[in-house]
């Protein structure tokens, strides 16, 4: 009785991490850009800036990109233009990288549309996975003032 216990606690545990590693990395990835398809409803965004960036964007998953920042400038201005001009902010670039993956993140503004978001894209290092996640920026960071943003992860 006392040898069964001891063997289903770990089990279980192993059982409710597993699960938790499913439900999250289901939800919050996306597959190599590559295999996704932009809809044809989709704005041309295109960073400005980007040139600027080129060692650092190396791999950068503009199809995510493009297909986020059309669905919020949507959200946020209920409008779809067929174009969408974005910069990156200057000295908001950062780069990280532990022994699994590496991350980079920046904010984006789009001028015309006077809005601002936090770009984090991830790419680990053992297989193709990359996740792009757009989110709102703290209000002392928002240069066009604040425009109700609320929680985009679930893009």
């Amino acid at each position: 009785m006392i040898w069964q216990k001891k063997v289903y606690i770990p089990l279980i545990a192993v059982i409710l991490i597993v699960v938790t590693s499913i439900i999250f990395f289901g939800t919050h990835h996306h597959n190599k850009p590559a295999e996704i398809t932009v809809t044809s409803n989709s704005s041309s965004v295109v960073i400005t800036n980007k040139s600027q960036y080129v060692d650092e964007l190396a791999g950068f998953p503009d199809n995510l990109f493009q297909h986020d920042i059309t669905v919020l400038v949507r959200t946020y201005k209920k409008s779809s233009p067929p174009s969408i001009s974005t910069m990156i902010r200057d000295g908001s670039l950062t780069k990280s990288a532990t022994n699994t993956a590496n991350l980079t993140d920046f904010i984006i503004d789009i001028p015309k549309q006077k809005l601002s978001f936090s770009i984090s894209w991830i790419r680990v290092k053992s297989d193709p996975t990359i996740t792009l996640s757009v989110s709102c920026l703290e209000k002392d960071k928002l240069i066009y003032g604040d425009f109700g943003c609320h929680d985009t992860s679930l893009l």
